[in-house]
């Protein structure tokens, strides 16, 4: 399972808006779903809402965690995540 998380600051408190999505690649022609960056750069992956709750809780918990960690001053970020890799931030300019 691979997802996206969105994480917005509100302009008018310190409250975050989180927005975690899954995203499902097409079948190969081995039908096999792997997300690699020709699907992604062919805009080809399918993004569903995650309605999980342990999961919008954990990501609720782990991105808005990150952000404040890494010091972003930005008012927006969005944090990548396949099931048993490693998180990846995305910050405005990098």
């Amino acid at each position: 399972m691979s997802f996206s998380v969105a994480v917005l600051k509100d302009q008018h408190s310190t409250e975050f808006s989180v927005m975690p999505i899954e995203l499902i690649a097409p079948l190969d022609k081995k039908r096999a779903r792997i997300l690699s960056g020709k699907v992604k750069s062919a805009n080809a992956e399918q993004a569903i809402e995650i309605t999980d709750t342990v999961i919008k809780i954990q990501s609720d918990y782990i991105c808005i965690g990150r952000l404040l960690r890494i010091g972003t001053r930005g008012d927006y970020g969005r944090i990548d995540h396949s099931l048993g890799q490693a998180w990846r931030t995305s910050l405005p300019g990098s």
